[in-house]
């Protein structure tokens, strides 16, 4: 499934950008140990709800594609 294979790598771009940004920013490691635990928690959230969202978008594209689109065809 190519999008799915794109929404990976999307999510590992993104996971891999915050982690280096935080780790090369100047600060204390406590504070940087901090800042990537809410980081990751919030990375977390933002993908659990965008595959939630991409499977609705794809149930109901599957749907739409088996002529099951919610309205009965009146012959």
């Amino acid at each position: 499934m190519k999008i799915g294979r794109i929404f990976v790598a999307l999510l590992s771009g993104l996971a891999t950008g915050v982690i280096y940004g935080i780790l090369y920013a100047p600060g204390k490691g406590s504070e940087t140990r901090k800042r990537i635990s809410e980081s990751s928690k919030k990375l977390a959230v933002d993908g659990v709800d965008a595959v939630k969202e991409l499977g609705q978008k794809i149930t109901h594209f599957s749907h739409l594609g088996n002529g099951h689109n919610g309205h009965e065809k009146n012959e």
